[in-house]
C-alpha cells in the first residue's frame, strides 16, 4: 500500500510447493521499514496495527519419499498498539514429540513411517505474549481459565490430532527384508519371507479382483526385494521391479525418468493403467490408476498406499484395511502365491 511519499505497508502472500511435496502457505502484512523508521523517529504514539504474519506447512503424501514425513505446523505473529510499548502475541503449532522426529528413516522404512504417523497424532500448541494490556488477559482467561495463567508470558497446550497425516489417511502398507507395517499400522517384525515365490503382499479380495501384488527377497541380494503386479480383469498386465531397479512391463523394458511416463503411452488424462517416475535415483514410483493404489519401490523396501476405496477389500501381508489389529497377520500366514 503506498502514500505519495512512499510504501506505508508491505502485504505479501505465497503458496509454494517445497522440494519434498510439501506445501507452504505465507502471509506478511506489517509496516515498511521506512515506514517504521518514520514512526519512531516522529515519536509519533497513535495506536495501530504493526505486524501480522504467519506460515502454514501441509504434509505432502511425497513428504515420505526421500526424507522422514513432516507433521503439521503452523506460525503466526501479531504486533500491536504504540510503537514505543508494541503489544505482540505468538502462536505455534508443532509436533509434541519434536525432539524425537526421526532424521533418518534409510534404515527401516516402515518402522519409521509408523513413528512418525504416531507422533504427528500429538500436536502441542504454544501461545507466548508480551505487553498484552490487562483487560485482554481477563477477558481471554475467563473464556480459557485452564489455560492463559494470570501471571506469565506464555501458555501451552497439548493435544491430539485427530486426523493422521495426508498419505495415512489414504492407508498404507511398508515392508522391508525383516520387517512388515500393515494398513492397520501393525507391526510384524522378523517374517519369513521366501526368496523362491512370490507371497502376496497386497490384493483386491472384492467380488471384482482388479489387481494381486506380490514380493520376494531377492536371491542375490537377500536385503533387496523384487515386486510383481499383475493388473486388470478381462485383460493382465504384469509390471515386474527386480532389485537393480529395471522396470517390465509384459515382459518390455520400460524406462523410468525423472518425469512421469503413462503406460499406455497413449494415454489420455487419467485413463491410463500405470504413471511412473523415479525419484532422485532412489526410488520408483508406480500410480496404478483406478484402482487407487500407489507403489513406492526402494529396493530394500517397498511402500504401497490405498485409496479408502478398497477398505475391507484387500488381503495379503498388508491386511484387510479394516481398521482392526487383531486380525493381523502372523508368521504362519506367510504364503507363496500363484503369481
Amino acid at each position: 500500500m503506498n502514500q505519495n511519499n512512499g510504501t506505508v505497508w508491505d502485504m505479501t502472500s505465497s503458496m509454494k510447493r517445497l522440494q519434498d511435496g510439501d506445501k507452504e502457505i505465507t502471509l506478511k502484512f506489517r509496516h515498511s521499514n521506512k515506514e517504521l523508521s518514520m514512526i519512531e523517529a516522529t515519536n509519533n504514539n497513535t495506536w495501530r496495527l504493526i505486524k501480522l504474519e504467519g506460515s502454514l506447512l501441509i504434509p505432502s503424501r511425497k513428504s515420505g519419499i526421500l526424507n522422514p514425513p513432516n507433521a503439521v505446523r503452523s506460525q503466526a505473529l501479531i504486533s500491536w498498539g504504540l510503537p514505543g510499548s508494541p503489544s505482540s502475541m505468538e502462536f505455534i503449532i508443532a509436533p509434541e514429540s519434536k525432539a524425537e522426529w526421526p532424521t533418518d528413516c534409510s534404515s527401516n522404512i516402515p518402522k519409521c513411517l509408523q513413528v512418525t504417523s504416531h507422533f504427528a497424532t500429538q500436536q502441542r500448541a504454544t501461545l507466548k505474549y508480551s505487553n498484552l494490556p490487562q483487560w485482554l488477559k481477563l477477558a481471554v482467561r475467563s473464556v480459557f481459565s485452564d489455560f492463559v495463567k494470570a501471571e506469565g508470558n506464555s501458555t501451552m497446550l497439548q493435544f491430539s490430532f485427530p486426523a493422521k497425516l495426508p498419505w495415512t489417511t489414504r492407508g498404507i502398507c511398508a515392508v522391508n527384508s525383516n520387517f512388515l507395517l500393515t494398513i492397520d499400522n501393525a507391526t510384524v517384525k522378523s517374517y519369513d519371507l521366501k526368496s523362491d515365490c512370490y507371497s502376496i503382499l497386497l490384493a483386491d479380495c472384492s467380488i471384482n479382483s482388479q489387481f494381486v501384488m506380490g514380493i520376494k527377497k531377492n536371491p542375490n541380494f537377500k536385503d533387496l526385494l523384487d515386486l510383481k503386479l499383475l493388473q486388470g480383469t478381462t485383460q493382465l498386465t504384469n509390471l515386474t521391479i527386480s532389485a537393480n531397479s529395471s522396470l517390465t512391463i509384459n515382459g518390455f523394458l520400460i524406462e523410468s525418468t525423472d518425469e512421469y511416463v503413462t503406460y499406455p503411452a497413449n494415454a489420455k488424462n487419467d485413463d491410463y493403467i500405470f504413471k511412473i517416475k523415479k525419484w532422485r535415483e532412489r526410488m520408483i514410483e508406480v500410480d496404478m490408476g483406478k484402482t487407487g493404489v500407489i507403489i513406492q519401490y526402494y529396493g530394500h523396501s517397498v511402500v504401497t498406499l490405498i485409496d479408502g476405496i478398497l477398505k475391507g477389500s484387500t488381503c495379503g501381508l498388508c491386511g484387510d484395511f479394516n481398521g482392526e489389529v487383531s486380525n493381523e497377520l502372523d508368521n504362519s500366514g506367510i504364503k507363496c502365491g500363484n503369481m
